[in-house]
């Protein structure tokens, strides 16, 4: 008798265990199901709510990082969206969302530079500081192949931002103008730099692996995939090259000239190697400062005009 009670108590427990481990795993899965019907709603409503509107003049989208984020400064006729510490992987989302939203911008300008062909461009990508601005900025328009590739190599930091991220949508933006949000969100623009330092650019060594080019496959996919959406929507590409100091190696140059030769050769390349400005207007060796980027602006968009013009004929 008491043998046959232990079995039942016995019994009743595995009873309640299979129903508890199913009653947790329902819970679960609703709970993973309300997250990602939260998120959708979220998501787009916030694409919906904040769209990025450039003015009628402005036809010439500009994406890069820190190099044309110095270099160039704004006027009516572009969208300024370089950033500093951007690889070509994230510029490009925004330069999709910025296109689709902006018929009128027929040209995109895209930075080429050593920084963007070497592998610190995994990081630029993956790791936990870059994987954070990235969520910060573009989270409503990362796809979910972006996001599983952030959640696979940074799982602690975009667990963090992602409900970060649905904070900000629920809570965060009530009341912004787009411009407002962008802004807010840091999607870039030009950067003011005072700085002169002309006393640094003396003591840098360049040798050959200085000036080799490695570049990560991820990036230069994203980059190629950008390209061929602008081709589709018959946006021209132009790259260009900001002046760097004359110290640099020589072989930095030719080696970008060779890339881009190989990888785009039918699209137009402005390299302003041969732009030679004093030391006191450079940031440091690869960046100008606010009076080199007053100076060379002009320059660019002298240049820049010129290419387009005869594309046009």
């Amino acid at each position: 008798m008491q043998q046959n009670r232990q079995l039942e108590v016995a019994f009743f427990i595995i009873e309640m265990k299979k129903k508890l481990s199913w009653i947790l795993t329902f819970f679960i899965l609703g709970l993973l199901s309300l997250l990602i019907l939260m998120r959708c709603f979220l998501v787009e409503q916030t694409k919906n709510e904040f769209v990025y509107k450039a003015s009628a003049g402005q036809h010439i989208l500009l994406l890069g990082d820190s190099h044309p984020a110095c270099s160039i400064i704004e006027d009516e006729s572009m969208v300024h969206l370089a950033k500093s510490g951007e690889a070509w992987y994230y510029a490009t989302i925004k330069g999709r969302v910025v296109l689709d939203n902006n018929p009128q911008i027929n040209c995109v300008v895209i930075e080429l530079n050593q920084g963007q062909l070497s592998p610190v461009m995994k990081d630029w990508i993956h790791d936990s500081q870059h994987v954070e601005r990235a969520m910060k900025s573009y989270y409503p328009w990362l796809s979910i192949s972006e996001q599983w590739q952030m959640l696979s190599k940074s799982p602690i930091v975009f667990c963090q931002k992602f409900f970060l991220a649905q904070k900000q949508m629920m809570f965060g933006q009530a009341g912004l103008s787009s411009e407002a949000y962008f802004k807010k969100m840091e999607w870039g623009g030009h950067e003011v730099n005072e700085k002169n330092c002309t006393d640094s650019l003396r003591f840098k060594i360049w040798n050959q692996k200085n000036v080799l080019l490695d570049p990560v496959s991820e990036n230069v996919e994203a980059l190629q995939s950008f390209v061929a959406f602008c081709e589709d929507r018959h946006v021209q590409v132009i790259f260009i090259s900001c002046p760097v100091h004359h110290s640099v190696h020589p072989a930095l140059r030719a080696n970008l000239r060779a890339w881009k030769q190989q990888n785009f050769p039918s699209l137009p390349y402005l390299d302003f190697e041969q732009v030679q400005l004093e030391d006191e207007k450079f940031l440091d060796r690869e960046h100008l400062n606010e009076s080199g980027a007053k100076f060379f602006t002009p320059i660019f968009l002298a240049e820049l005009n010129t290419v387009l013009e005869q594309n046009t004929k």
